[in-house]
Formats: structure tokens, C-alpha cells, sequence
């Protein structure tokens, strides 16, 4: 049946043709949706109800670009037409990661009710429950697998509920069933490279004063940072503090609060293993920028074969050129260095992993499954006292039986290295212990 549209005028339908065909100009398309409002309205003789999913990506894609004044006024004046007494809209829905419309991005937008993921209702509906997830487990003969999603996909705080991210859940249950999911390898984190807007927002902040390289650590090290939290932070203020950097993560799913209510100071965390491993690698971006990636190759070569003067020497030339916007160093600012490279090549890396009789600071996995390193790391104030430091790494991974788990496991060769940091310096040990199996 074809339908009848006599209702629409004929400059409303040339109007909108011109728009098809991409040969309108900027002002006409500013009027785009609110044309089509009016013609649904024409249409069908009833107001209509608008919904826009992500609508703030045109402005994530714009920021920090020349485009993005250009942009924000274009939104602002689009979704003022329909948002702001218009007859001909019954309702309009907005959805997105940011909350960009109460500030004067969108002077022109009036009653606006905002929902976050701070905001109690409709909290629920933002992702899957413990329940849910059971359940679909359940569904999918993976009940076995709960374990394993719930420390790579839960631990979202949304209003009052605690959930899982729905998508990374659908994907790890997909890749079992459909037989892409390899064992050998783990999880995923299916979130990594889907949001080019929050990678950009970390890989913008990192390097840009001490306290938000700090936050990272602590992040990275499983602890939580305190944060004014700031629900309407607009896109180009993002990076003006951490606060609005924290802020705008939260909002968008990177991070998580801690507590069920608002605070004045809310604890933030990252939620999961999946987010954990996307700091992981922009954090390896971030540094990758700044190393020869020749120093990086053979740190790693002279570690898989013993080599301590060779590897001593390239992560001397890495810390070198990496630790120069550091004020000042922790232990976990070599670890995040060392973490961030060996994630970005490839390899599963394991942060404070409960083995043996202790938490070794760093595990790696060769993704073949054959061999592995376990290093020990200490930071000390003066270079005096880096022998001392070095020594009890060294006993520390021979006392906890670091590798008892890995032996267990099937590494074959499980390579165990002593470090000691001072400023810009480091010194190793191997740790010579029976590797066979």
C-alpha cells in the first residue's frame, strides 16, 4: 500500500529531499529535525516524541579540534528548535555519556530532567544484575564461567544498584558459544577501542601534573581516589582538573563510585578487570609516544634470556625518557611503566597476583602459555640503599614460592627478577632457581 503523504507541503518535501541528497547548507540542516518533527506531525495529526541516542558524540568527536565551537552551536541551536516550545513535539529523550545540555553549551534547552549514573532511578535498567547474569549463564550451559565474569564484567555501582556491564557479558557469552573465546588467552576487554572519546580523555590527562599521574597509579594499583564529583562538567573543560577528568570517566562507565550515596567526596574505582586492561594499554599509547620502541625490544629480549647488563641498561633509557613529568616517584610508578609496556605488547599481565605464600607486584604471561616472568619490584629515596632493596626483593620472591602456582599452571620456564628503582636508576637480580618443570 503506498503511502499518502498530500498532508506534507511541497516546499517541506523539497526541503527535506535536499537534505537526502546532502545538498543542503548549514543553516537548513540546523533545522533538520525539527522540519521532520513538523512533517510527522503534518502526517499523522498528532505531536510526536523524539528520541536521540548519543547525542553528545558529535561533540566528543569535535573536542580539541577547530571544529568545536563550530559544532557545540550547531547542537545547541538543532535541539533547540525541537527541546524549547515546540508544538509539535510531545517529548524528547536524550541519551548519551555526557551530560552536556544543563550547562551553557545549550542555552536554548529548556526542562531538561537529568537521569546519571549517580541517579537512583532508572539505575537498574542501565545494566544487568548478579541475577541476570546467573541466569544467562544459566540459559547458556556456562554456569561454570560465573567466576570469571564476575571479576573481568561486574562491580558497576549505578544509583544504588550494583551491575554488570550488558555488553561485555553478551560478548563474553557470544565468543564462548560461537567457539571464538580462546582459553589459552582469557577474556577480553570488549569495551577496548569502542570509545574513542573516554581513551582520549585518559590519554589527554596523563603527563599533566603530578597528582593525576598518582591518581592513575592508585587506580591501576585496585585502591580508590577521592573525588568532587561533577555531574555537569561541559567537553571543553574536561581537562581544566583531575575533578572534571574523574568526572567525566565516571560518567562514562571508566570508573565507578564505591558507596551507594552521594558524598561531597566520592571514592571512585576502576570497576573491573575489562576497564583495568584499557587504562593498561593507553597508559603503554601514552609512554610508547615518548620511548624508542628499540629500548622496549630488547628490555624485553634480555629479560626472556637473562641478559641483566643488556635489560639494566634499556630500562635505564626508558625511565629516562618516561619519568621526566614525574614530581615525584612511588613503587607503582615503575610498575605502571613496566605494566603499560608489556600489556601494549601483547602479553597477559598479572598485577598483584595472590601466588605462593604472597602478591608478586608483576606476572607475565607469554600467550603461548610456556613461559613466564615474575618480578619483584622496590623503590628506595637514595642510591646507597639499592643493594639492600634489591636483596629483599630477591629474598621476597624466593621466600613467598612465587612461582609455586605458575610451576602448577604448566610454565615451563618461569624467569624470576629482583628490582630496585632510585629516581631514574635500577638495578636487577635473577633469581636463580630450578625452572624445569
Amino acid at each position: 500500500m503506498k503511502i499518502q503523504i498530500d498532508k506534507i507541503s511541497e516546499i517541506h518535501k523539497e526541503f527535506f529531499v535536499k537534505l537526502q541528497r546532502e545538498e543542503s547548507n548549514e543553516e537548513n540542516t540546523i533545522h533538520a529535525l525539527a522540519l521532520l518533527c513538523q512533517m510527522l506531525r503534518d502526517h499523522y495529526g498528532r505531536p510526536v516524541f523524539v528520541i536521540i541516542d548519543e547525542y553528545d558524540v558529535p561533540m566528543a568527536k569535535a573536542l580539541g579540534t577547530p571544529y568545536y565551537d563550530k559544532v557545540r552551536d550547531m547542537i545547541e541551536h538543532m535541539l533547540s528548535y525541537v527541546c524549547k516550545t515546540n508544538s509539535n513535539i510531545k517529548g524528547v529523550i536524550l541519551s548519551g555519556c555526557l551530560y552536556t545540555v544543563k550547562n551553557s553549551t545549550y542555552t536554548g534547552v529548556n526542562n531538561i530532567i537529568p537521569y546519571t549514573v549517580l541517579s537512583p532511578i532508572y539505575a537498574s535498567a542501565i545494566g544487568f544484575s548478579d541475577e541476570n547474569v546467573k541466569k544467562l549463564l544459566a540459559d547458556a550451559g556456562l554456569s561454570d564461567r560465573y567466576e570469571t565474569v564476575a571479576e573481568w564484567y561486574d562491580g558497576y555501582m549505578f544509583g544504588r544498584e550494583k551491575l554488570y556491564c550488558p555488553w561485555d557479558v553478551l560478548s563474553f557469552v557470544k565468543s564462548v558459544l560461537d567457539g571464538s573465546y580462546d582459553e589459552d588467552r582469557g577474556p577480553e576487554s570488549y569495551w577496548l577501542n569502542t570509545s574513542e572519546t573516554s581513551l582520549n580523555l585518559i590519554h589527554g590527562f596523563l603527563g599533566r601534573s603530578a597528582d593525576a599521574n598518582e591518581c592513575f597509579e592508585r587506580l591501576l594499583a585496585g585502591e580508590t581516589i577521592d573525588c568532587s564529583v561533577n555531574e555537569f562538567v561541559p567537553y571543553h573543560r574536561i581537562h581544566e582538573s583531575g575533578g572534571n577528568l574523574w568526572s567525566a570517566l565516571l560518567e562514562t562507565g571508566y570508573l565507578t563510585k564505591t558507596v551507594t550515596e552521594e558524598m561531597p567526596l566520592m571514592p571512585l574505582r576502576i570497576p573491573n578487570r575489562s576497564i583495568q586492561t584499557v587504562f593498561r594499554q593507553e597508559v603503554w599509547a601514552f609512554f610508547n609516544d615518548k620511548v624508542d620502541n628499540t629500548f622496549v625490544r630488547d628490555l624485553v629480549n634480555a629479560l626472556w634470556v637473562g641478559e641483566i647488563e643488556k635489560a639494566e641498561a634499556s630500562l635505564n633509557q626508558i625511565l629516562e625518557a618516561t619519568l621526566s613529568f614525574y614530581h615525584e616517584y612511588h613503587e607503582y610508578s615503575y610498575h605502571l611503566i613496566l605494566d603499560g609496556f608489556f600489556t601494549g605488547l601483547g602479553y597477559r599481565v598479572q598485577s598483584e597476583r595472590e601466588t605462593g605464600y604472597g602478591r608478586s607486584d608483576l606476572i607475565i604471561l607469554d600467550p603461548a602459555r610456556q613461559r613466564c616472568l615474575i618480578l619483584e619490584l622496590k623503590h628506595v629515596k637514595e642510591k646507597d640503599e639499592m643493594n639492600a632493596a634489591l636483596k629483599e626483593a630477591s629474598s621476597q620472591i624466593i621466600r613467598q614460592k612465587y612461582d609455586s602456582q605458575l610451576r602448577y599452571e604448566g610454565y615451563a620456564m618461569r624467569l624470576q627478577y629482583g628490582m630496585a628503582f632510585c629516581d631514574k636508576q635500577t638495578k636487577m637480580e635473577k633469581i636463580e632457581t630450578p625452572i624445569a618443570g
